[in-house]
């Protein structure tokens, strides 16, 4: 099936992709942003055996 053959996307899959890249895009400013500093020592969890 060629490009040509497809229908035009209607409004809610052009929304829907709309609102995925805002997603998209606030989730990697935020991931680039460091984590606050840790004022204590963390505490992690017993081994697993």
């Amino acid at each position: 099936m060629s490009d040509d053959d497809r229908p035009p996307p209607d409004f809610a899959m052009l929304r829907a992709v709309e609102i995925l890249a805002r997603l998209a895009e606030r989730n990697r400013e935020t991931r680039l942003t460091p984590p606050p500093p840790i004022d204590r020592h963390p505490v992690l969890p017993p081994p697993v055996p």
